[in-house]
């Protein structure tokens, strides 16, 4: 149930005619009806109201021609929004977005404590919210300067007497003296920095003058961001290639930025709209956990407390977005994990590689049974003398290697030996056919390509870094095969190491893939561009990457724009792309000149070695071996006889 302020007023004083306060009062209605009425309108009043503010309430109250929320200032600070926060749905204003208009009546104190909550609360998340105060009285620009709260306001607008404009003179030159300015900040106007500025003048009704010092109603809030003028923001950094990369700085000293996504979207946004920024990492060098309940640590927490504008790529979860705003996502950023390459089985093991064991004892059994089944009808058919069965078993293995010869004339043996070189013909090509592919492309060991391959397996697996979002989405899940997954996990120090281990153990490194996949190219790629580690097929939590904005930022819209035209246009999977190549190219020299060579491309074309053909060479050597065996048996055999 919405909460209303309740005033107990005793005695109401007369509401004063003065001119100051009929302009204040005609102004905040002609903006509540006028260039804000697109927007939900949110009055926020102190409990103590003067009877000058309480006059104003009342003509806004009774002015505005749209439904309108009204709290207390005091209770609307350390009240949780309800489901029922609009009374009533419009239209965006452009682009799919809302606005929502505060209109702030309450001493200069209170008020600050309102606008330094209101950017940061979940009251109308992600809309744009302008804020109209009004003390009642002039306001000093000096003052609002000097306080940094309201200095660094965004769409807020200060309604203030003019201190000079004298209402009971009957001086006609003392009367053109504006009675209303329209005070507001311009975050980026001196130089880049924050200063208070005059945005306009309020005369009163249209027949008195009206508003005056802008050309309309909406330049008293412009976008204070199609033009920082050289404005220097701080972001919070760490290593991620491709996605960020430096070559040196820290938490005190600017990083010196490499090429990488991250890079190149600031470049082309900050060029659009003239800004630059400055990059430092992070003073506890994490990615940023909740260390205790809405409290995170690292790049995370440094974001959520103020201390930099923005972050660089940070996976999108629920649980940061509850205290840090995110842009869209911009790529694609899954889990997955690396394991040992497999190893080439034997390849004098080609030769028998086309069969599997149950079929090569299958054409065994078939070449016994046929030998003995073509000398049992040649038995019953010759009419002179029969073939013997050593002759029928070496004929039937002959047919069965396509060597040709002479079948006996008789029909039943004729119709037997058609269905036997019909199995002979099937089996051999068959058995060619897939010779060649074995000859020519190395089988490897099996492989493990799911989670739940990994839990079944003898692999150990770890991650990173525990302040990542990897091992959070992993501690915070309720499913079953992820629990396990969490359970069983350990660490490992670095990115390097823990593909490495991959190599050296039987162990499975569970990470982004992407950041995977270039780590693997830069690091873990031969000279002839083959990687020395296998990457599952099964990627898992299927996040993306967003840029991490403070809470309530406006400036996210104008990041979430760009980063909308530079998808359309599909720069960031080009430019990912680009560098993972690159970064592959550049660990493929390296290897090269580790190996005292030059990187080989390569034609294409593969040359048989004797490494593919060494199974048919052991074949024909076993085969000769035999034969001597044999030969000599014989030779002993006839010299006893």
């Amino acid at each position: 149930m919405l909460t209303y302020l309740r005033l107990c007023v005793c005695v109401l004083k007369e509401v004063s005619g003065n001119n100051d306060e009929e302009a204040a009062n005609e102004f905040l209605v002609e903006l509540a009806n006028g260039r804000l009425a697109p927007c939900h309108s949110f009055i926020l009043t102190d409990k103590n109201l003067s009877s000058q503010l309480f006059s104003t309430l009342l003509a806004l109250q009774g002015g505005m021609n749209n439904a309108y929320l009204h709290y207390d200032l005091q209770h609307f600070l350390t009240t949780t929004p309800t489901d029922l926060m609009l009374l009533h749905h419009r239209p965006p204003i452009s682009d799919g977005l809302f606005c929502v208009a505060f209109y702030l009546l309450a001493p200069l104190p209170a008020i600050t404590s309102a606008i330094d909550f209101i950017p940061k609360s979940k009251w109308f998340s992600g809309a744009i919210r302008y804020q109209i105060s009004y003390t009642g009285g002039s306001l000093d620009i000096s003052t609002l300067e000097a306080d940094p709260i309201l200095l660094s306001a965004s769409h807020t607008l200060y309604v203030s007497h003019n201190p000079f404009y004298n209402h009971n003179s009957r001086n006609a030159s003392l009367q053109k003296y504006l009675p209303l300015d329209l005070l507001a900040n311009c975050p980026y106007c001196r130089d880049g920095e924050a200063e208070v500025v005059v945005r306009g003048r309020w005369l009163g009704a249209n027949e008195r003058g009206g508003l005056q010092g802008v050309s309309t109603a909406g330049d008293l809030f412009p976008d204070p961001y199609v033009d920082c003028n050289g404005h220097v923001f701080e972001g919070v950094y760490k290593n991620f290639p491709p996605f960020s990369h430096y070559s040196s700085g820290n938490s005190t000293h600017p990083l010196v930025l490499e090429k990488s996504l991250d890079k190149f979207i600031f470049d082309a946004i900050s060029a659009l709209h003239n800004f630059s920024y400055l990059m430092y990492e992070p003073k506890d060098g994490l990615w940023g956990f909740e260390s205790s309940p809405g409290n995170y640590t690292g790049v995370v927490g440094e974001v959520q407390h103020r201390l930099y504008d923005f972050s660089v790529s940070l996976t999108i979860t629920y649980d940061r977005g509850q205290e840090i705003d995110f842009t869209i996502d911009y790529y694609p950023l899954p889990l997955c994990f690396v394991t040992s390459k497999p190893k080439p089985l034997p390849q004098y093991l080609a030769v028998i590689r086309p069969f599997r064991g149950w079929v090569w004892a299958g054409v065994g059994v078939m070449l016994g049974v046929g030998g003995v089944t073509l000398w049992m009808l040649e038995r019953v058919a010759a009419t002179h003398k029969p073939m013997t069965l050593q002759k029928a078993l070496f004929a039937t293995f002959a047919s069965l290697l396509t060597q040709s010869r002479q079948w006996p004339q008789y029909g039943i043996v004729r119709v037997y030996l058609s269905f036997w070189l019909v199995f002979c013909l099937v089996a051999t090509v068959s058995y060619f056919g897939n010779l060649t592919a074995f000859l020519t492309v190395p089988a490897f060991t099996s492989t493990i390509d799911s989670l739940q391959e990994l839990v079944r397996s003898d692999f150990s697996w770890g991650v990173n870094d525990y302040g990542a979002a990897d091992y959070q989405l992993l501690l915070s899940s309720k499913e079953p095969l992820y629990q396990e997954i969490f359970r069983g996990i350990s660490f490992c120090p670095s990115l390097f190491a823990c593909i490495q281990r991959t190599l050296d153990e039987r162990y499975a490194f569970i990470s982004f893939k992407t950041y995977v996949r270039d780590a693997i190219a830069t690091h873990f790629t031969d000279r002839n561009g083959d990687t020395q580690v296998y990457m599952a097929k099964e990627s898992f939590f299927p996040a993306g990457v967003g840029i991490g904005m403070q809470k309530g930022s406006p400036f996210r819209r104008v990041f979430d724009k760009e980063l909308r035209k530079l998808l359309e246009g599909g720069f960031p999977i080009k430019w990912v792309t680009d560098l993972i190549q690159e970064h592959a190219l550049e660990g493929r020299r390296m290897a090269a000149a580790n190996d005292g060579e030059s990187v080989s491309e390569g034609n294409g074309q593969l040359t048989f070695t004797l490494y593919h053909l060494q199974g048919v060479f052991m074949v024909t050597g076993t085969g000769l071996l035999l034969s001597a065996f044999v030969f000599g048996l014989e030779l002993i055999l006839y010299k006893m006889i």
